[in-house]
């Protein structure tokens, strides 16, 4: 794996959890939740119309999970300020838990704490 934000290889573990390489608009920003006109190809696996997780690389290049919201704070926020918002506080290690805990709606108001969800668009990477 090359030194890189966003690494690109797809472990046997990360395929048996659907991760595939996309394109997500506005995700691969510097700062990651910046809408960015040409996205950056990403490793990662769409929970929803509005939540997908991304394999992303720390400051010390190790490999950890992003969860990643696409929509907007209630108000005043509106559909035409959509951006991408972390959800949690930090990287995950490992996604399988969070993957698990989103299918069965756990942490949902968490998930959903004054922030309007709302559908983001990918392509095949």
């Amino acid at each position: 794996m090359k030194d890189e934000e966003h690494p690109q290889d797809i472990s046997t573990e990360e395929s048996d959890l659907k991760f595939e390489r996309l394109l997500i608009d506005g995700i691969g920003a510097p700062l990651g939740s910046q809408v960015s006109p040409v996205p950056v190809p990403v490793v990662a696996r769409v929970l929803s119309p509005s939540d997908v997780i991304i394999k992303i690389c720390d400051l010390k290049g190790r490999v950890r999970y992003s969860h990643r919201r696409w929509g907007y704070r209630k108000p005043p926020g509106s559909p035409e300020s959509c951006q991408w918002r972390q959800v949690g506080l930090a990287p995950i290690l490992d996604p399988k838990q969070l993957i698990s805990d989103y299918s069965s709606g756990v942490h949902e108001e968490f998930f959903t704490n004054g922030f309007v969800a709302a559908p983001f668009s990918y392509r095949a990477g």
